[in-house]
């Protein structure tokens, strides 16, 4: 099970804990009606409860998972607020809000959660967790600061943080040792030494042919190099907006003369359907491999194949998946989607 974020995973380890002891019946009613998905009835349980107890911890930790699931956010962080006043000792409230935090789209304040939670109990998978919010933050700043200089060297930084994040995208690094061989062999060729170039004029002619051979692919090199980039960069805009379920910027994605599969009447019946089956998930998970990008031949057409791993509350899936995308402006959209 992937440990990153989830909040019913933290839900676990704090019931597991030694602090807790769960003696009171609306507690274990409320846990009942958790494990069976029955989060209305565990927050109507939990609330008679407080009213008794206002100071019972674990009551208002329960409280703040079944908030959460529900997508009841900022009860949710009131509850493990509340946890903290009662408990202050305890890391488990500080990991749930940096779960909460994270899901509303707010990573610095998710690792400000996860650093108070590391002062008071060390873990691997926190630090993890902190570790992944800080690259998640590194690639907000490298993309606002894309949009303002599409500068090609910042471009190669973004994409090898991307590799972190994915080592999918390792493939780019790939063509960057491509790009460095044949940056040394344009200075290999442009070094004549002064005896070759006594030997014959000819030689050095058929050298500078060779050159501008070079220079010329390296010319075409990084243009495709640039398009791979932006095409990466589109789509891991696209499986960022699917797993945090921003449904704005997931349809963004596509072009508005997007064509649905058959399935759909038009394009409103496939957005009506995305709004439902992508709303109602507690959580979404969405990881890429093996990604393939090929620019055609124009340009301003490109098409991604990959391995797509969904993974959600309700349903999972692993699948392979082509994108086709095409140019608008300077913005990458999907045109086609296929799964197979």
């Amino acid at each position: 099970m992937d440990k990153r974020f989830y909040i019913h995973v933290l839900l676990l380890c704090l019931l597991s804990s030694p602090y807790l002891s769960y003696a009171d019946n609306h507690d274990v009613q409320a846990r009942q009606a958790l494990n069976a998905g029955r989060s209305k009835s565990a927050v109507a349980l939990l609330r008679q409860r407080i009213q008794i107890q206002p100071r019972d911890y674990q009551a208002w930790f329960l409280l703040g998972v079944a908030q959460a699931r529900l997508e009841h956010f900022h009860p949710a962080i009131e509850a493990f607020r509340r946890v903290i006043e009662l408990r202050p000792d305890l890391a488990e409230p500080h990991n749930n809000l940096a779960v909460i935090y994270n899901k509303l789209g707010d990573a610095k304040a998710a690792v400000s959660e996860l650093e108070l939670s590391l002062k008071k109990q060390p873990s691997a998978i926190v630090e993890e967790n902190l570790a992944d919010l800080h690259v998640k933050l590194a690639l907000q700043f490298y993309k606002k600061a894309l949009e303002q200089d599409e500068n090609p060297e910042l471009m190669q930084r973004y994409t090898r943080l991307l590799q972190v994040r994915d080592p999918s995208v390792r493939a780019k690094q790939d063509m960057m040792i491509q790009m460095k061989m044949i940056n040394n062999h344009q200075k290999n060729m442009s070094v004549v030494s002064p005896e070759k170039k006594k030997i014959s004029v000819n030689t050095e002619s058929i050298g500078d042919k060779m050159l501008k051979k070079v220079k010329g692919v390296i010319a075409v090199d990084k243009g495709k190099q640039a398009s791979e980039a932006a095409v990466l960069q589109a789509v891991e805009a696209w499986r960022y907006a699917w797993q945090a379920q921003n449904l704005d910027a997931y349809f963004k994605a596509y072009d508005a003369h997007y064509v649905p599969s058959a399935n759909y009447a038009n394009l409103e019946a496939w957005k009506r359907y995305k709004r439902r089956v992508i709303g109602k998930k507690a959580y979404i998970k969405l990881t890429l491999n093996d990604i393939k990008v090929l620019i055609l031949h124009d340009g301003n057409k490109a098409k991604v194949k990959f391995k797509q791993s969904f993974r959600s509350n309700s349903y999972n899936s692993d699948t392979m998946k082509l994108l086709e995308m095409e140019k608008r402006g300077n913005l990458w959209k999907i045109v086609r989607e296929v799964s197979f």
